[in-house]
Protein backbone atom coordinates (compact mmCIF):
# COMPACT_ATOMS: atom_id res chain seq x y z
CA UNK A 1 0.00 0.00 0.00
CA UNK A 2 1.57 3.59 -0.76
CA UNK A 3 0.62 6.40 1.51
CA UNK A 4 -1.99 7.37 -1.18
CA UNK A 5 -4.10 4.57 -1.37
CA UNK A 6 -7.47 4.03 -0.23
CA UNK A 7 -8.13 2.08 3.22
CA UNK A 8 -11.73 1.52 3.48
CA UNK A 9 -14.02 0.62 6.57
CA UNK A 10 -16.79 1.10 8.74
CA UNK A 11 -17.35 4.42 11.55
CA UNK A 12 -18.20 3.62 14.94
CA UNK A 13 -21.48 4.54 14.07
CA UNK A 14 -21.60 2.00 11.13
CA UNK A 15 -21.01 4.64 8.04
CA UNK A 16 -18.64 3.58 4.91
CA UNK A 17 -15.45 5.69 5.27
CA UNK A 18 -12.41 5.68 3.93
CA UNK A 19 -8.56 7.29 4.82
CA UNK A 20 -6.55 8.55 2.08
CA UNK A 21 -3.00 9.73 3.69
CA UNK A 22 -4.19 12.50 6.15
CA UNK A 23 -7.32 12.57 4.71
CA UNK A 24 -10.39 11.24 6.09
CA UNK A 25 -13.81 10.48 3.85
CA UNK A 26 -17.15 9.14 5.51
CA UNK A 27 -20.33 8.79 3.54
CA UNK A 28 -22.97 10.31 5.54
CA UNK A 29 -26.91 9.22 4.08
CA UNK A 30 -28.63 12.40 3.25
CA UNK A 31 -31.82 13.17 1.35
CA UNK A 32 -31.07 12.57 -2.49
CA UNK A 33 -27.78 9.75 -1.82
CA UNK A 34 -24.05 10.33 0.44
CA UNK A 35 -22.87 13.56 1.51
CA UNK A 36 -19.19 13.24 1.15
CA UNK A 37 -18.08 14.43 4.69
CA UNK A 38 -13.83 14.57 4.83
CA UNK A 39 -11.60 16.16 7.54
CA UNK A 40 -7.96 16.39 7.71
CA UNK A 41 -5.76 14.19 10.07
CA UNK A 42 -8.12 12.61 11.94
CA UNK A 43 -5.69 10.68 14.68
CA UNK A 44 -8.03 7.66 16.16
CA UNK A 45 -8.31 4.66 13.89
CA UNK A 46 -11.28 4.28 11.09
CA UNK A 47 -13.41 1.79 13.11
CA UNK A 48 -13.87 4.90 16.22
CA UNK A 49 -14.54 7.85 13.43
CA UNK A 50 -18.17 9.32 13.61
CA UNK A 51 -20.00 11.31 10.93
CA UNK A 52 -19.60 14.66 13.46
CA UNK A 53 -15.54 14.54 13.17
CA UNK A 54 -15.69 15.10 9.47
CA UNK A 55 -17.49 18.51 9.39
CA UNK A 56 -16.29 19.61 5.90
CA UNK A 57 -18.28 18.58 2.82
CA UNK A 58 -17.34 18.07 -1.05
CA UNK A 59 -21.02 17.67 -2.06
CA UNK A 60 -23.62 14.31 -2.89
CA UNK A 61 -23.23 11.60 -4.08
CA UNK A 62 -25.46 9.11 -5.27
CA UNK A 63 -24.50 5.96 -3.56
CA UNK A 64 -21.73 3.78 -2.10
CA UNK A 65 -20.18 3.06 -5.51
CA UNK A 66 -20.21 6.89 -6.22
CA UNK A 67 -18.52 7.31 -2.87
CA UNK A 68 -15.72 4.87 -3.56
CA UNK A 69 -14.69 6.64 -7.29
CA UNK A 70 -14.48 9.80 -5.84
CA UNK A 71 -12.34 8.65 -3.03
CA UNK A 72 -10.42 6.64 -5.55
CA UNK A 73 -10.13 10.45 -7.21
CA UNK A 74 -8.98 11.88 -4.22
CA UNK A 75 -6.20 9.10 -4.16
CA UNK A 76 -4.95 9.52 -7.52
CA UNK A 77 -4.91 13.30 -7.04
CA UNK A 78 -2.38 13.32 -4.04
CA UNK A 79 -0.45 10.83 -5.94
CA UNK A 80 -0.16 13.16 -8.61
CA UNK A 81 0.67 16.12 -6.41
CA UNK A 82 3.38 14.02 -4.81
CA UNK A 83 4.76 13.70 -8.26
CA UNK A 84 4.93 17.55 -8.83
CA UNK A 85 7.74 19.80 -8.03
CA UNK A 86 5.91 21.88 -6.35
CA UNK A 87 7.59 24.30 -3.12
CA UNK A 88 6.11 26.02 -0.33
CA UNK A 89 8.16 28.93 0.97
CA UNK A 90 7.06 31.84 3.53
CA UNK A 91 7.43 35.32 1.74
CA UNK A 92 6.32 38.68 2.38
CA UNK A 93 5.32 39.59 -0.82
CA UNK A 94 2.29 42.53 -1.62
CA UNK A 95 -0.52 40.89 -3.81
CA UNK A 96 -3.55 42.50 -5.16
CA UNK A 97 -5.22 40.90 -1.95
CA UNK A 98 -2.88 41.62 1.01
CA UNK A 99 0.29 40.39 2.15
CA UNK A 100 1.02 36.87 1.33
CA UNK A 101 1.52 34.61 4.26
CA UNK A 102 2.53 31.39 1.74
CA UNK A 103 3.57 31.49 -1.39
CA UNK A 104 3.76 28.01 -3.60
CA UNK A 105 6.24 27.63 -6.22
CA UNK A 106 4.68 25.87 -9.10
CA UNK A 107 7.67 26.64 -11.80
CA UNK A 108 10.56 29.20 -12.22
CA UNK A 109 8.27 32.29 -12.38
CA UNK A 110 4.90 30.85 -11.45
CA UNK A 111 4.16 31.23 -8.08
CA UNK A 112 0.60 30.61 -5.87
CA UNK A 113 0.41 33.44 -2.87
CA UNK A 114 -2.24 32.98 -0.40
CA UNK A 115 -2.72 36.10 1.96
CA UNK A 116 -5.22 36.49 5.15
CA UNK A 117 -8.34 37.19 2.52
CA UNK A 118 -7.67 35.42 -0.57
CA UNK A 119 -4.81 34.61 -2.85
CA UNK A 120 -3.98 34.05 -6.59
CA UNK A 121 -1.20 33.21 -8.74
CA UNK A 122 1.18 36.33 -10.18
CA UNK A 123 3.73 34.92 -13.38
CA UNK A 124 6.68 36.53 -13.96
CA UNK A 125 7.05 39.09 -17.27
CA UNK A 126 8.50 36.01 -19.06
CA UNK A 127 6.01 33.58 -18.55
CA UNK A 128 3.32 35.86 -19.25
CA UNK A 129 4.90 36.70 -22.52
CA UNK A 130 4.82 33.00 -23.64
CA UNK A 131 1.38 31.89 -22.87
CA UNK A 132 -1.37 32.28 -25.12
CA UNK A 133 -2.89 36.33 -25.66
CA UNK A 134 -6.97 34.53 -24.75
CA UNK A 135 -5.45 34.00 -21.26
CA UNK A 136 -3.22 36.32 -20.59
CA UNK A 137 -3.18 38.95 -17.76
CA UNK A 138 -2.04 41.94 -18.60
CA UNK A 139 -0.47 42.77 -14.60
CA UNK A 140 0.54 39.01 -14.48
CA UNK A 141 -2.17 38.50 -11.49
CA UNK A 142 -4.53 35.48 -11.70
CA UNK A 143 -6.84 35.68 -8.72
CA UNK A 144 -7.76 32.36 -7.23
CA UNK A 145 -11.87 32.08 -7.58
CA UNK A 146 -11.74 31.67 -11.24
CA UNK A 147 -8.53 33.53 -12.69
CA UNK A 148 -6.70 30.37 -11.66
CA UNK A 149 -8.28 28.16 -14.54
CA UNK A 150 -6.24 30.44 -17.01
CA UNK A 151 -2.96 29.52 -15.38
CA UNK A 152 -3.88 25.72 -15.74
CA UNK A 153 -4.75 26.13 -19.17
CA UNK A 154 -1.52 27.22 -20.41
CA UNK A 155 0.57 25.58 -17.60
CA UNK A 156 -1.69 21.66 -17.71
CA UNK A 157 1.56 20.19 -17.10
CA UNK A 158 1.87 21.87 -13.37
CA UNK A 159 -1.40 20.57 -12.43
CA UNK A 160 -3.38 17.40 -11.67
CA UNK A 161 -6.05 15.89 -13.68
CA UNK A 162 -8.23 16.37 -11.18
CA UNK A 163 -7.58 20.06 -11.08
CA UNK A 164 -7.22 20.76 -14.96
CA UNK A 165 -10.44 19.02 -15.23
CA UNK A 166 -11.43 21.89 -12.60
CA UNK A 167 -9.96 24.31 -14.13
CA UNK A 168 -11.68 23.53 -17.72
CA UNK A 169 -15.31 23.61 -15.84
CA UNK A 170 -14.23 26.86 -14.46
CA UNK A 171 -13.07 28.84 -17.42
CA UNK A 172 -16.23 27.02 -19.61
CA UNK A 173 -18.48 28.67 -16.71
CA UNK A 174 -16.54 32.10 -16.28
CA UNK A 175 -14.98 32.44 -19.64
CA UNK A 176 -17.05 30.37 -22.17
CA UNK A 177 -16.21 32.61 -25.30
CA UNK A 178 -11.91 32.00 -24.15
CA UNK A 179 -13.15 28.49 -23.13
CA UNK A 180 -14.67 27.74 -26.92
CA UNK A 181 -11.44 29.63 -28.71
CA UNK A 182 -8.99 27.67 -27.16
CA UNK A 183 -11.45 24.26 -27.83
CA UNK A 184 -11.65 25.71 -31.41
CA UNK A 185 -7.46 26.34 -31.42
CA UNK A 186 -6.61 22.58 -29.51
CA UNK A 187 -8.95 20.63 -31.99
CA UNK A 188 -8.08 23.23 -35.01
Amino acid sequence: MTEFSAVYGRTADGLLAARIGDIACIAVPVCGGLRLATAWRLAKPLDQWRAGDALASEGIVADDMAFRAHVEDVAHHQRQLGRLSRQRLTTSCRTPWGATQQATVYAEGIVFHATASHGGFKLSPERLAHIDPLLRVRNGWYEEDVGWAKVAAAFPHLFTDRENAAADRTLRASYPQIWADLRRQRLG
